[in-house]
């Protein structure tokens, strides 16, 4: 949900060709804009753009895709898979410049990767983060953006709840893990 739309899912893994269905809502209008129908098992996290134009779609497992909608068209920009581990969820990240979406997926066995997309040119690119020993066995359960942490200059961290209750912090600009107190 943002200001303008709101997303709402339906789906079930149980179903043996099953369709996972998302209702797209105006808030403004408080009418439906149109059911969007790729995923084939289910829904495990949403969001959208900063500008109100894309919807980010992250499937459940078993369907392990990543999709992003026009929300204006309710076409299918760009889908890929998202690998063999399981992921929770998407997030938009809000410090990118114009023309472009990037996006991060978090995930069982500390998956976080990192998703551009040129909407121009309409490619998407992806980087699978490197996970470091300690965090072998650590499940991502969730994801924010922050620059409240001591984060240097021009920079900001990319911060995850896991499933040991700690909380870990990627330097997106660096490109490393940073210790930030908290385990």
């Amino acid at each position: 949900m943002n200001e303008k739309y709101v997303a709402v899912a339906e789906g079930s893994s149980s179903k043996p060709h099953g369709e996972a269905i998302i209702y797209l809502y105006n808030v403004e209008t408080k009418k439906a804009m149109g059911k969007l129908t790729t995923h084939t098992k289910g829904i495990q996290s949403m969001c959208f753009s900063f500008d109100n134009r894309y919807l980010v779609t992250l499937g459940t497992q078993g369907d392990d895709l990543l999709v992003v909608w026009d929300i204006t068209s309710g076409k299918v920009l760009r889908s890929a898979p998202v690998g063999g581990n399981t992921m929770n969820q998407v997030k938009m990240d809000p410090f990118v410049d114009q023309g472009h979406l990037q996006f991060v997926t978090v995930g069982n066995n500390a998956s976080l990767t990192i998703w551009r997309l040129d909407v121009k040119e309409n490619q998407l690119v992806n980087f699978e983060v490197g996970v470091p020993d300690r965090l072998q066995n650590v499940h991502f359960l969730s994801v924010e953006f922050t620059q409240l942490l001591p984060a240097p200059a021009g920079t900001y961290y990319i911060v995850m709840g896991a499933s040991d209750g700690s909380i870990i912090a990627y330097d997106n600009q660096r490109q490393e893990y940073v210790d930030i107190g908290t385990r």
